[in-house]
C-alpha cells in the first residue's frame, strides 16, 4: 500500500510540474518531454527473487527466512524452503539488500520449535545473478546486496539471490547413573532432538554414556523415553571440562532435559561436548487390605503378583512372588511392601479366593471410587495408574503401571451370599447288550459329613447352604448288587458365578475345580446366591469272567448212579459257576429209577439280568446234594431278577415318555405316579433279591 501511494503522488507531482512548464515556455517542449520521459520512469520497476539451498552433511532442511530491503525500506519477510524460490518480489530500481534471517527449524529453551528464526547452526553463502549475469556481493556473513535494473519486461528482468547454507554441529553424550543401593540393571532410552529438525535415538547401559553425538550447535532437548513412569530422580548438563552448562532446563516428572552444544574446538575434538546424564531410582509396590460388612479384622487373605514390561525386569524379588496381609478394617488397611522394582513396570495383583468373601472395590494410590480409577496410557506423565482394561472384581485382580516412588493396591473385601448344592444322577449309553441299571436306583453321595441319596434320573439337593467360592468335595458311594462305572462328572453353570452391582457376572473359575471318575469323587466350587448342579453319569458294565470261574462252554457233567431200581442217563448238565460259567452239556437228566417208580429231574436254573451280579445254576447229579429248598430259592431269585428287568426297561419306557408330555397335563401327572409306583416296586425287588443272595 506504501509503494502504491508513492507511485501515485509521483504520477502527480510529474504531471503538474510539466503542465505549468508547457504553459508558460512552449519552445522548451523538448527538454520538458525529456524530462516528463525521464521523471515518469515507475520507481518500482524491478524484481528480486530468493532461492535457497544446502552444501555439506548433514542437509539443511525445513523453511527459512529472509527480509528483502529496498530504498523504500523492507519488504514483508519471505519464507523460503530448502531447494525452492520464491516468487518475484517488486523493489525499486537501484541498490537493494537481501539478509537471511535464519532457519525456523530451531529450538526455543522448552524445548519446542522455535517461532524465530536462528542463525545459530548455520554457515551461509550467497551469489547473485540479474538481466545481465552476475551481480551484486556478500557484505555480512548473512546480507547480500544487488543493483537492481527496471524490468522492462514485466519479471524478465529479476534479479536472483541465491544463499546456499552448511549447518554446523557440536558434540554431546548422554549418561545414564543409578541411585546406590537401588538395584537397578538394563538399558535406558533416549530421543534427542536439535536445530533444523535432527533427531536421534541412544541406548545407554546403567552406569556408562553413550558415544559421541554430533547435533546441531544451539538448543537440544533430551529425553528418557523408556516409560512416561520412569523414576528420574535428577538431570544434569556439564561440559566434559566439568563446568556446569548454563543452559539446563529440567523436568523430572517428564524426563527431558534442554540443553546446549557448543562448537567444537577443532573437528574431532569433543573437549567442550555437553554431558547429559538422568539418575534413576527403584520404586516399590505396596499392596493393602481392609474388609467392610462385618467380616472380621485380622483374617488373612493372599495375593500373588507378577511383573512385566514395558521397560525392564523388577530390580529386586523376581518376576513373582506372593504375600499374605491381616485385613484392616478401614482404608487402607494393613499394607506390605512387596518388592522394589524398575519404574514403568507393570504388575498384575490377584487376591486368592477367600471362602464368603468377594473384592467390594480395589483402591490404587488412595482412590476412594471403586468407577472411576485412574487409567494409564502410554505416554502419560503419570504412573501408578491402572491398565485399561484390567480391573475385575469378579476375579480380583487389576494391573497397575508402577510409578515414581509408592504405588499402593488395597483391596477391599465384602460379604457375599451363600450358594446351594444340587446332586444329580443319569445313565449314560449302556454297553452292546447290557441292560440299563433300574431307573430309580438310589445312589449315595457324602458331602463332608452329610450323605444324600440321589435317583437314577433325579436330583438331590444337598441339605443346608455353603459359602460362596468354598470347595465342596462329593464322593458317589456303590450300591449293593449292582456295580457301575462313573464315565463323566458335569457342573452347570460351567463357571462360578457372583453378584456385581445386583447382576449375576460369570467368574474365570470353573466350577468343577476337580475331578476323579476311578474314585468317583468331584471337587466343586459354589455360586454366589444360586445352586450349583453337579451330574455324575454312570454306566452298568457288562459281565466280565472271574479267575477260578467255570469254564465258558458246558461239559458232561453228570454222575452215574445206579440201584436196584433202574440206571441214569449219563449225560447230564454240568459247566458254568463261579462268576460266568457257560451253560449245561448236551442234555438234562430225566428221571431216575428206583425201586418203587420214578421222580422228575432238577431242572438247572440259571440267570443274569444284567445287574452284575450273577446267580450259579442248581444242577443235579453233582457231587453236591440240592435241596427242595434250595431250588425254591434259585427259581425265586430268577423271577425277581426277571421282573426287575422288565421293571426296568418299563421305567426307562416311562421316563421317556414323561420327557415328551407337558409337565402341568394329566397325563404327565399320571405318567409321574407310575414312576412312582415302579421305583417303589424296584427298590422293593431289590430288597428281596439282597436277602435271597445273602
Amino acid at each position: 500500500m506504501r509503494r502504491g501511494i508513492v507511485l501515485l503522488l509521483a504520477f502527480a507531482v510529474v504531471g503538474i510540474w510539466a503542465s505549468a512548464a508547457l504553459a508558460a515556455d512552449p519552445t522548451t517542449s523538448t527538454t520538458t518531454t525529456t524530462t516528463t520521459t525521464t521523471e515518469s520512469t515507475d520507481p518500482l520497476g524491478g524484481y528480486i527473487e530468493v532461492c535457497k539451498q544446502s552444501a555439506g552433511t548433514p542437509a539443511a532442511t525445513g523453511n527459512f527466512q529472509f527480509t528483502v530491503t529496498d530504498s523504500f525500506g523492507a519488504v514483508t519477510p519471505v519464507t523460503v524452503a530448502v531447494g525452492l524460490c520464491s516468487g518475484p518480489i517488486a523493489v525499486s530500481t537501484g541498490t537493494a539488500t537481501v539478509v537471511e534471517n535464519g532457519s525456523l527449524s530451531a529450538l526455543d529453551t522448552t524445548g519446542a520449535v522455535s517461532a524465530t528464526p536462528s542463525t545459530t547452526y548455520i554457515t551461509a553463502s550467497a551469489a547473485g545473478v540479474g538481466p545481465s549475469g552476475a551481480t551484486g556481493s556478500q557484505t555480512g556473513p548473512f546480507t547480500f546486496t544487488v543493483s537492481v535494473p527496471a524490468s522492462t519486461n514485466g519479471t524478465l528482468g529479476t534479479v536472483r539471490v541465491t544463499y546456499t547454507d552448511s549447518i554446523n554441529q557440536g558434540y554431546m553424550e548422554v549418561c545414564k547413573s543409578i541411585v546406590s543401593g537401588s538395584g537397578l540393571t538394563g538399558n535406558w532410552t533416549f530421543s534427542i532432538t536439535g536445530g533444523n529438525g535432527e533427531t536421534a535415538s541412544e541406548t545407554v547401559p546403567a552406569g556408562s554414556c553413550s558415544d559421541p553425538l554430533l547435533m546441531p550447535i544451539g538448543y537440544v532437548k533430551v529425553q528418557e523415553t523408556g516409560d512416561m513412569a520412569e523414576n528420574v530422580t535428577s538431570i544434569t548438563a556439564t561440559r566434559n571440562n566439568g563446568t556446569v552448562n548454563a543452559v539446563d532446563s529440567s523436568n523430572l516428572a517428564t524426563q527431558t532435559l534442554v540443553t546446549d552444544v557448543v562448537a567444537p574446538p577443532a573437528a574431532g575434538d569433543t573437549s567442550q561436548e555437553t554431558l547429559a546424564t538422568f539418575w534413576n531410582d527403584s520404586v516399590s509396590l505396596k499392596l493393602c487390605k481392609w474388609v467392610t460388612g462385618g467380616l472380621p479384622a485380622g483374617a488373612s487373605y493372599s495375593f500373588a503378583w507378577s511383573a512385566s514390561g514395558p521397560v525392564g525386569p523388577p530390580a529386586a524379588g523376581g518376576s513373582s512372588g506372593t504375600v499374605s496381609i491381616p485385613a484392616g478394617t478401614s482404608q487402607p488397611g494393613n499394607c506390605v511392601v512387596a518388592g522394589t522394582f524398575r519404574a514403568g513396570t507393570v504388575v498384575t495383583v490377584t487376591e486368592a479366593v477367600a471362602p464368603g468373601t468377594k473384592v467390594g472395590y480395589i483402591s490404587v494410590n488412595g482412590s476412594t471410587s471403586p468407577t472411576a480409577p485412574t487409567i494409564y496410557t502410554t505416554g502419560s506423565p503419570f504412573a501408578g495408574a491402572v491398565v485399561a482394561g484390567s480391573e475385575s472384581l469378579p476375579n480380583r485382580t487389576i494391573q497397575v503401571v508402577l510409578g515414581p516412588g509408592e504405588t499402593i493396591v488395597a483391596y477391599n473385601d465384602i460379604p457375599a451370599l451363600a450358594g446351594a448344592l444340587k446332586i444329580c444322577k443319569q445313565e449314560g449309553t449302556e454297553p452292546t447288550g447290557v441292560a440299563p441299571i433300574p431307573a430309580g436306583t438310589l445312589f449315595p453321595y457324602t458331602v463332608g459329613t452329610t450323605t444324600v441319596m440321589v435317583p437314577l434320573g433325579g436330583c438331590n439337593t444337598v441339605p443346608g447352604s455353603f459359602p460362596f467360592n468354598s470347595a465342596q468335595t462329593i464322593v458317589e458311594g456303590t450300591v449293593s448288587g449292582i456295580t457301575t462305572t462313573v464315565t463323566g462328572i458335569t457342573t452347570d453353570p460351567t463357571n462360578v458365578e457372583v453378584l456385581e452391582g445386583g447382576a449375576v457376572t460369570q467368574t474365570n473359575q470353573p466350577s468343577l475345580m476337580s475331578s476323579n471318575l476311578g474314585t468317583r469323587t468331584a471337587v466343586v466350587l459354589i455360586g454366589e446366591n444360586n445352586t450349583t448342579n453337579v451330574t455324575f453319569t454312570n454306566v452298568d458294565p457288562p459281565n466280565t469272567p472271574t479267575t477260578g470261574g467255570g469254564t465258558t462252554s458246558g461239559s458232561t457233567g453228570g454222575t452215574t448212579s445206579s440201584t436196584s431200581g433202574g440206571t441214569t442217563s449219563s449225560s447230564g448238565g454240568g459247566g458254568g459257576g463261579g462268576g460266568g460259567g457257560g451253560g449245561g452239556g448236551s442234555s438234562a437228566p430225566t428221571s431216575t429209577s428206583t425201586g418203587t417208580g420214578s421222580t422228575p429231574a432238577l431242572t438247572p436254573v440259571a440267570t443274569s439280568v444284567g445287574t452284575g451280579v450273577f446267580v450259579p445254576p442248581v444242577v443235579a447229579g453233582t457231587t453236591k446234594t440240592t435241596t427242595a429248598s434250595e431250588l425254591t430259592k434259585a427259581l425265586k431269585l430268577a423271577k425277581l431278577r426277571k421282573e426287575l428287568a422288565t421293571l426296568k426297561t418299563n421305567a426307562h419306557k416311562l421316563a421317556l415318555t414323561l420327557a415328551l408330555t407337558h409337565k402341568h397335563s394329566t397325563k404327565h401327572k399320571h405318567l409321574v405316579n407310575q414312576i412312582a409306583g415302579v421305583k417303589a416296586r424296584e427298590a422293593k425287588l431289590v430288597v428281596e433279591i439282597d436277602l435271597l443272595v445273602k
